[in-house]
Parts: structure tokens; C-alpha cells; sequence
């Protein structure tokens, strides 16, 4: 660990562990040279990091304060927490729903717009903005508004490195003591954001969603509609009308998780409910870890009227928590035409491997499954997932468990290698029934 590094660690760790609180003074530079018998240089670059980061603040006449709020420091923690939990493993066989195609991924044009920002030195010597930066809140409304339906202006917008992130900032500014309606099977990240403000959450049934959501007086409604129901369908046309009209009328704000929503390679595209709401009740997160590189981390979500003017009168309390070398970047990819460009050939990619599987499937079992999007989906409550686990790991074989039996995905395994690796699950599959 480099010089800086240590100062940087230890003052940062003194903000999160309660050490420091806001607005209190920190050693001056001249201070900490004597504290760490360091250069006044190696004291200074640690401290320009820790501004940078959104930990502390230099005022005139008076030094260095610490900028961290407590609800920061709960949200640092809680991510932190998501993040180690996320297990980094290799297959030989990668069929889980959360992985990515490689392949089509136009690294080498990524890279280069990642210098050409680095290389502006007027850019990289000002700080990053809480909101998002200009430019990229402005194209990505007009890309909203493209592929979504979603007529919104930047100034509603927030970009954020993952919709956690988003999400935590959303919750901050919501009363406490709300309650919460989601599906059963609703990701743990979000289950987790929600329960870190206090918030009850009530599971409502993939089943007889509408009927479940009557019977029960929410607050907040967390859906997924491009994976919604029992078998993880784009929700219906008729099930979004009543959505929206009966939201409306119970005054339930809707938070709607566009994942996998622009990925549609064996239908016909869908709107986004936000650009069919009535009542300006839904706030929506887009994120492109499905469509780019999952290490690629920008996410966006988009404000009602009601909590743009909360954020804004908020928005000093915030730091960034997307790169913005990679949102400048960003930038520059999507106004020369290459995330359009990337998003059609992921559609044909996508639609050429979900009917090889899909054949596959049918060529070598009898074993009920259903097609979405993004993935199969095979339910049967009896499997055994512990003895269907230990054997994939021996085989080397990536799957996605649910409490309902297993789903599948074709976006990280080659053409070649896909018939293999079927033939191999269904071998444990049947094995284990």
C-alpha cells in the first residue's frame, strides 16, 4: 500500500466507524505530518482522495470537515456488505441468468473512449457530481425515451454504480415505517435495501399477483415486469392497465426494475409502465449490467416530480457513487451509435442461442420447462437442489437455484459448447429426482 494510502484508509475508516462524525474538524495537513511522519505532499494527495471520494470537505479560514452523514455511512456499509457477498466463480459450463456474452462487447472502442476522457485534464481535475454527470443524465434521457417509451427530463434522473446504490438514495428519502409489496422471489439485494430503513415487506404471490396486492394496503410496490409471474413472463398488457389504475387510485408508488426490459429477441418490444403511468406514481431503474459487462457498473433511475424536489433539496447530503471516467465514456459510446449497435447484436446472439437451447432441450428430456427472455426456467419443488448442487460443482456445471426449482441461461456459453453441457445437467437433473 502506497503512503497516501494509509492516511486515506485510516481517516476513512475513523468517518465509517463512528471515530468522526460530521461537520467535526480533522487534523490540519500540517497535523497529520507530524501524526504520520509524513511529506506535506503525501498528506495532501490523501486528503484531495478522501474530497474526491465525498468523505470530507475543506472550508476557508477553516480546514478540513467531515462531510459523511450517518444515513452515508449505513448505505456505504450495507453495499459493502452486498458486494462481498457476490461469489466469483469460473464453469466450464455457465449457464446461470446473471451471466453476459464476452464476446460482443466492443472492448477495444470502450477502451480507447476511456483514454480519450483520461486524457482531458480540464475534466479529470474537477469532481464528479452527486447527480450524475451533465451529459450523460441528457443522452441517456433521450435513450429512455427511445427504447423505453420514457418521456423524462435530466434533471429527474440519477446515475448511481448499481441500482442498489439508487435504491439506498431512494429509501433516504421516503418516511419511515412504510410497507413494502414485492414478489416472493424478489433478488435479496433489494429485499435487503428495504429492510435496512426499517420498511415491512409483504410478499406477494407470482401466482394471483393482482388478487394479493388488493388484499393487502402497501405503501410501495417493487416489480420486475419484464420477469414477472410464475414463469417470469413480460408482465400483460391487461395485468399493467390494472396496475397502474388501481396504484393510482390507492396512492401506492410504483418502483419499477426494468432489468433484462430492453432484451427482447423473441418478442415484440414493451414499454416501459413508466411511460404508460397516469399519475406520475412510478419511479423506474434502468441499469446495463445485462446488456455491456457486468464490471462495467452504471445504473440510472428516474424521479417523479414528488422526489426530484426532495432529492434536490437534499442533494448536498450525497457524493457519486458512479465512476465519472466511466460515465464520460459512456457517454461517447452511446452518442456514436454503439450501444444501439451493441444492443441489436446482443438481440441476434441471444435469439440464435435461446432456440439452440431450447431444441436441445427437447431433444434430450421430457422434463417440463418454460422460455423467457433472458433465460429457461425449469420448476418442480421436489428437487433435490443439495444433491442437484454438489454434483453440478463436480461436473463444473454454473446453474441459478430458486425456491422453485432452477432456471438457466444461454449468454455466457458458446454454441459449441452447449449441447455438452445440456446433455450434462439433464443427466444430473433426472439423477437426482
Amino acid at each position: 500500500m502506497k503512503k497516501y494510502e494509509i492516511v486515506y484508509e485510516k481517516i476513512k475508516a475513523d468517518i465509517l466507524n463512528g471515530y468522526l462524525h460530521k461537520d467535526e474538524k480533522i487534523p490540519s495537513i500540517r497535523q497529520s505530518c507530524n501524526l504520520f511522519h509524513m511529506s506535506q505532499t503525501t498528506i495532501e494527495k490523501a486528503y484531495d482522495k478522501l474530497v474526491l471520494d465525498g468523505y470530507i470537505k475543506s472550508l476557508p479560514q477553516i480546514g478540513y470537515i467531515v462531510k459523511f452523514t450517518r444515513e452515508q455511512i449505513r448505505l456505504h456499509r450495507e453495499i459493502e456488505k452486498v458486494q462481498n457477498e457476490e461469489k466469483e466463480d469460473v464453469y466450464t459450463y455457465d449457464f446461470r441468468i446473471k451471466s453476459v456474452s464476452k464476446d460482443s462487447f466492443e472492448m477495444d472502442t470502450w477502451k480507447r473512449y476511456l483514454k480519450e476522457v483520461m486524457n482531458n485534464k480540464e475534466s479529470m481535475s474537477m469532481y464528479g457530481m452527486a447527480q450524475g454527470e451533465p451529459e450523460l443524465r441528457q443522452v441517456l434521457s433521450r435513450y429512455a425515451y427511445k427504447n423505453r417509451g420514457i418521456l423524462s427530463h435530466p434533471d429527474q434522473m440519477l446515475v448511481g454504480s448499481n441500482y442498489q446504490s439508487l435504491l439506498f438514495i431512494l429509501c433516504g428519502m421516503m418516511d419511515k415505517n412504510l410497507i413494502v409489496g414485492m414478489e416472493e422471489d424478489a433478488p435479496l439485494q433489494t429485499k435487503r435495501v428495504f429492510e435496512a430503513y426499517g420498511f415491512k415487506i409483504i410478499f406477494l404471490s407470482r401466482f394471483n399477483f393482482m388478487e394479493d396486492l388488493k388484499n393487502n394496503s402497501i405503501d410501495i410496490l417493487y416489480i420486475t415486469p419484464a420477469c414477472f409471474g410464475n414463469h417470469k413472463e413480460p408482465i400483460s398488457s391487461r395485468i399493467a392497465d390494472e396496475l397502474l389504475v388501481y396504484s393510482a387510485s390507492q396512492n401506492i408508488l410504483i418502483v419499477e426494475d426494468d432489468y433484462n426490459g430492453e432484451l427482447t429477441y423473441r418478442s415484440s418490444s414493451r414499454q416501459a409502465l413508466h411511460s404508460l403511468s397516469i399519475d406520475d406514481n412510478v419511479i423506474y431503474l434502468g441499469s446495463f449490467s445485462r446488456l455491456l459487462i457486468p464490471s462495467f457498473r452504471i445504473s440510472y433511475m428516474i424521479l417523479n416530480e414528488k422526489y426530484t424536489n426532495i432529492y434536490k433539496a437534499q442533494e448536498a447530503m450525497y457524493g457519486p457513487t458512479a465512476s465519472k471516467i466511466e460515465q464520460l465514456a459512456f457517454v461517447r459510446y452511446i452518442q456514436n451509435g454503439y450501444l444501439d449497435k451493441h444492443l441489436r447484436k446482443l438481440k441476434k446472439e441471444y435469439k440464435e442461442k435461446s432456440e439452440y437451447m431450447e431444441y436441445l432441450l427437447k431433444k434430450y428430456t421430457k422434463i417440463p420447462f418454460y422460455l423467457n427472455e433472458a433465460y429457461m426456467s425449469y420448476f418442480n419443488e421436489d428437487l433435490c437442489v443439495k444433491d442437484l448442487k454438489l454434483k453440478c460443482e463436480e461436473k463444473n456445471i454454473g446453474i441459478t437455484y430458486s425456491n422453485k426449482g432452477i432456471e438457466i441461461g444461454f449468454a455466457n456459453i458458446s454454441m459449441k459448447d452447449m449441447e455438452q453441457g445440456i446433455v450434462q445437467l439433464i443427466e444430473i437433473i433426472e439423477g437426482v429426482q
